[in-house]
């Protein structure tokens, strides 16, 4: 009764899958704040665009964190940063299957399609 509330808010109780997709959004963003420090800034480029490739360097480590299964064990360099990223590969891996679970209830065809193929 108690993970009712935090079901509802994260993905509705399984029939509303925009909010599991947002809110695995909202989380990807926030790791990829979190890995923003890790990369290293240039001087060969403008503060601007060293600010925006220093940007798409966390962004793909939070995307491979994401969707590989060792990525975020296998390429991370100290113990704190390995545990940020370890939990991010856990925790969008089960907001991904929240979603997943989300769409199957709550379209009727597309649970079909699924239930055949597991």
């Amino acid at each position: 009764q108690s993970l009712s509330p935090f079901s509802g808010l994260i993905w509705g109780w399984g029939h509303r899958p925009s909010r599991a997709f947002f809110f695995g959004l909202l989380l990807f963003f926030i790791y990829t704040s979190l890995y923003l420090p890790q990369v290293p800034s240039s001087t060969k480029r403008r503060p601007v665009e060293d600010y925006v490739y220093r940007i798409s360097i966390a962004a793909k480590f939070s995307y491979n964190c994401a969707t590989k299964i060792s990525f975020a064990w296998l390429n991370t360099s100290n113990y704190k940063f390995r545990i940020i990223a370890c939990s991010e590969s856990i925790v969008l891996k089960i907001i991904f299957v929240l979603f997943i679970n989300s769409i199957t209830k709550s379209n009727p065809l597309i649970s079909s399609i699924i239930g055949k193929i597991l």
